[in-house]
C-alpha cells in the first residue's frame, strides 16, 4: 500500500451510502492515514467526522457532485504544501490513534476492566 499511496499529492475513498458508513471507517482510510496522505472521502458518519475533526483531509456527501467540485477548488488552493502538511497530520493521527499497538492497548484495558469487574462480583 505504501508504495501505491506515496505516489499520489491525495488519495480518494468513495463510500456508499448506507448504515454501515455511519460507524465504521473502512481499512483503506487508515492505510492511506498511515503512509502520511490527506484524503478526499465521499461519506458521511463517523469517517468524515474524523477526517473533518483531525484536518487530515475534505469530505463531500456521497453522490454530492457539486460539493466534489467544490472540494477539488478547495484542494487546488490549498497547493502541494497544504495538503503535504495535511498528510503530516495524517501520519501523526494514525501513529496515535489507530496503529496496531495502540488497539491492542485498547482492548487489553478494556479485558482488564472486565475482568476486575467480573472479580467483583465473586
Amino acid at each position: 500500500m505504501a508504495e501505491y499511496s506515496a505516489v499520489p499529492d491525495i488519495s480518494f475513498v468513495g463510500l456508499s451510502p448506507g448504515p454501515q458508513a455511519n460507524y465504521a471507517a473502512p481499512s483503506k482510510v487508515n492505510a492511506i492515514m498511515a503512509c502520511g496522505k490527506p484524503l478526499l472521502a465521499a461519506t458521511g458518519g463517523d469517517t468524515a467526522e474524523m477526517i473533518t475533526r483531525t484536518g487530515t483531509g475534505f469530505t463531500v456527501p456521497p453522490g454530492d457532485a457539486s460539493a466534489l467540485r467544490a472540494a477539488l477548488v478547495a484542494i487546488a488552493a490549498e497547493g502541494r504544501q497544504g495538503l503535504a502538511d495535511r498528510g503530516r497530520d495524517a501520519l501523526a493521527f494514525s501513529r496515535a490513534e489507530l496503529s496496531t499497538e495502540v488497539g491492542i492497548r485498547r482492548v487489553a484495558a478494556i479485558l482488564s476492566e472486565c475482568s476486575i469487574q467480573e472479580g467483583r462480583r465473586k
